[in-house]
């Protein structure tokens, strides 16, 4: 089964569950004007690396 969840980018809350950090994830970054798509097996680690580059502050 698949799940959508929204997340708080900006607020650095991504969540908590294990998966998250732990699982093949696609996941998208959208400000209501650009998305970005990324993947990644560690979705948590992988927001806090995006929360930090300049680039990426715009979603």
């Amino acid at each position: 089964m698949f799940k959508i969840i929204e997340g708080d980018f900006k607020n650095n809350i991504y969540g908590n569950e294990e998966y998250l950090d732990n699982w093949p994830m696609l996941y998208l970054l959208e400000n209501g004007k650009q998305i970005y798509i990324g993947e990644s097996n560690h979705v948590k680690t992988r927001m806090t690396q995006h929360s930090s580059n300049i680039e990426k502050k715009i979603f």
